[in-house]
């Protein structure tokens, strides 16, 4: 039983995460290679970190589902100035998260990100900074909804399923924004989002179900949505608050509840035919 911190160095330019050659990863404990075999959450009883630092050198490409691997990953960290790619929407990153947990996101040159987690819980995952692109960063949650996301800036998807495997969602979202950074882009596939506040940038509501969304600023949008997703409640104050779909009508159980001026241009939108009661 152990706890260490390991840096992906990727020297072996295999992309193995499971390090069968032994130069990927460098223990923070010694900072030195971590040897053949040896890898985050490898070892029966670990609770160990992963930091993807600027000075990587390849992809994590190889042997990424370790969602059975004897030992757990707590946090994962990828540093500002980290260059490469995590998985791809068929090979994601799938780790056997501890009970806690927090997953770090801070770096506008990384490349495309697929990230799964599994057994435990995601606490916390700070979208600092990611790529400009529309793939930029996918997470999925498949034991446990994530308990809290906050998103200052990057693209973010919270993806249904990665690789034909379900997420379980998320608990509380938080799009909130930094004046310096460019606004966040979230595209919510997510079964479930129990909470959504909603501040700055745009939230791509695309499926699943809202149970609490309370919009303070930024635009939430159902333009790109088929399926007719489900909001149970919503407050609103400031921002724009598009219910028009692509597709089916939205599902909204309970009258949307009006803090603000919901009626200027460019606040409020529905289908035609649809059904929405204010209060």
């Amino acid at each position: 039983m152990a706890s260490e911190t390991f840096y992906w160095l990727g020297a072996d330019e295999d992309g193995d995460y499971q390090n069968a050659v032994g130069n990927n990863w460098v223990k923070a404990s010694d900072g030195q290679v971590a040897g053949a075999g040896v890898y985050p959450g490898d070892g029966a009883g670990d609770t160990d970190s992963i930091v993807l630092p600027a000075w990587a050198t390849s992809d994590l490409s190889a042997n990424l589902d370790n969602s059975d691997s004897a030992g757990v990953v707590v946090n994962i960290t990828v540093q500002s100035g980290f260059k490469y790619a995590v998985g791809t929407a068929r090979n994601p990153l799938y780790v056997k998260q501890h009970t806690s947990g927090t997953w770090t996101f801070d770096s506008a040159d990384a490349g495309d990100m697929y990230l799964m987690s599994g057994t435990g819980t995601v606490a916390t995952v700070y979208v600092n900074q990611t790529n400009s692109g529309d793939d930029a960063l996918h997470l999925a949650f498949v034991t446990n909804p994530a308990a809290s996301v906050y998103v200052v800036s990057g693209n973010l998807t919270l993806d249904a399923t990665l690789f034909f495997t379900a997420s379980a969602g998320v608990d509380t979202l938080l799009v909130f924004g930094q004046t310096n950074r460019p606004a966040p882009v979230v595209n919510l596939r997510a079964p479930v989002t129990t909470n959504l506040l909603a501040q700055a940038g745009t939230v791509y509501w695309e499926s699943g179900t809202i149970t609490q969304a309370t919009i303070q600023g930024g635009v939430v949008t159902a333009e790109r949505s088929l399926a007719g997703p489900t909001l149970t409640d919503a407050t609103y104050y400031a921002g724009s608050l598009l219910l028009r779909t692509a597709g089916a009508d939205l599902t909204i159980t309970n009258p949307i509840s009006v803090k603000g001026d919901v009626w200027a241009a460019g606040n409020f939108n529905a289908n035609i035919g649809q059904a929405v009661s204010f209060a």
